[in-house]
Parts: C-alpha cells; structure tokens; sequence
C-alpha cells in the first residue's frame, strides 16, 4: 500500500467510505468537507458507491454547478438548484 498521506482526496473520501460500508454500521448517512478536491471522476465513483448501497451523502462543495444542491449563504439556506 501507500502512505495515507500520500493518497489524493478522491481516494482518501473512497476508502473512509468502503471503512464505513464494511463496519455495517446502522448509520445510512454521510457527511464530507473539501468536495471541491474531487473530481469528476472520484465525485462520481463515490456517488455511485453511495447509490448502491443504500447510503445518503452530503458532499460539501463551493458554487451552485450541482444538480440538486441546498445553496447556504451566509450559513442560511436560500434555495436548491435546479
């Protein structure tokens, strides 16, 4: 293997998500930071992953480019995008 710290963010985010399937937690919903590090690759795998599992996750990111996204502005929810 690898250095932790020597992995990219996407993979990091990917092998704390394979941690949480294999530990069959009862808990169905994730939360990660620093979404803006993924891309488009590792963004989709992860949902992916998440869909087929059964798993909610809430991946934050900057700017309103995302389907479905909860805009907060100033910590206040002002809308969903598209």
């Amino acid at each position: 293997g690898r250095p932790w710290m020597a992995a990219s963010a996407g993979e990091r985010l990917r092998v704390a998500i394979e941690v949480l399937f294999a530990s069959k937690s009862q808990l169905r919903v994730a939360w990660t930071r620093d979404g803006d590090r993924l891309d488009d690759e590792n963004l989709a795998a992860i949902i992916e992953a998440c869909d087929a599992r059964g798993l909610q996750l809430f991946i934050e990111r900057t700017g309103v480019r995302d389907p479905g996204a909860l805009v907060l502005e100033n910590g206040i929810a002002k809308g969903i995008v598209g």
